[in-house]
């Protein structure tokens, strides 16, 4: 059975004081789908210092990955995509909130590591696009 995943809302960057003539704001609307035939949430506690690989349990590869810091962080992310030799990781930090949608090259591996000796939770997301 398949599911609907589904990003709306908007983002605005505007300027906290009355903007002079060369300053702008930025605002856009977000209106992404993405019909998924696998998906997996889950949350993880990142009780140890060391590098937790999240499992993928039936998500072979997920075009939509949520990473949401619930307690404690900064997290450090790997974010691996393909496989073999064609695999390429990357890291990143999610102080609070990381959301990507890669149709293109979706994510095959993740793993998360806290900062040393800071108790750490998180939920987790991963969607597979049929």
């Amino acid at each position: 059975m398949a599911d609907q995943f589904s990003l709306q809302g908007s983002y605005v960057v505007a300027p906290l004081a009355a903007p002079a003539s060369a300053d702008f704001g930025l605002a856009s609307l977000l209106d992404e789908e993405v019909t998924l035939t696998e998906k997996l949430a889950m949350s993880m506690d990142l009780i140890t210092d060391a590098t937790m690989s999240v499992p993928f349990g039936g998500v072979a590869a997920a075009t939509v990955t949520i990473i949401k810091v619930t307690c404690g962080g900064p997290l450090t992310a790997t974010i691996t995509t393909g496989t073999g030799l064609s695999a390429t990781s990357r890291t990143v930090v999610v102080d609070s909130l990381l959301i990507l949608l890669a149709a293109s090259a979706p994510v095959t591996a993740l793993s998360l590591a806290r900062n040393p000796a800071v108790f750490s939770s998180v939920r987790v997301f991963l969607g597979q696009q049929s």
